[in-house]
């Protein structure tokens, strides 16, 4: 994935907490928050906060995916420091999403209807909320 689909990629799941986000993707973004805010706090230096404030959402979103490809839970990535240094690790090969969102989760379960159940969902599957047995 390039910066310009790692952007639009994150843009589009603007809010969007489930699913999976490559280093790729998340590290470009992490790049794209950082020019902008330097570029408008360059030209006007008390706007700069509000290009931090309007990125939160994208940034926690892609945040949260990211620690999902590394087999932790999404949360994790809000405690200091510890999501900052989990995002640096590469996809666990043993990750219930290493093959994709799409299929067989490697060693782990799958819901009735065949999606991959991460280990931080205990009662339901968070694609289509069905009932785990």
């Amino acid at each position: 994935m390039n910066f310009v689909e790692s952007v639009k990629t994150c843009f589009t799941k603007y809010a969007d907490f489930k699913g999976v986000a490559s280093r790729s993707e998340f590290w470009y973004f992490v790049l794209f928050a950082f020019l902008c805010r330097e570029v408008v706090a360059s030209v006007a230096p008390n706007l700069g906060w509000l290009v931090t404030f309007g990125l939160v959402v994208p940034n926690l979103a892609v945040g949260w995916r990211r620690m999902h490809d590394s087999d932790h839970a999404g949360w994790s990535y809000l405690i200091p420091f510890y999501g900052f240094i989990l995002s640096f690790f590469e996809t666990n090969p043993q990750s219930r999403w290493a093959n994709g969102a799409k299929s067989e989760p490697v060693g782990g379960r799958s819901c009735p209807q065949g999606h991959p159940v991460p280990s931080y969902a205990e009662n339901s599957c968070p694609a289509c909320g069905a009932t785990l047995a």
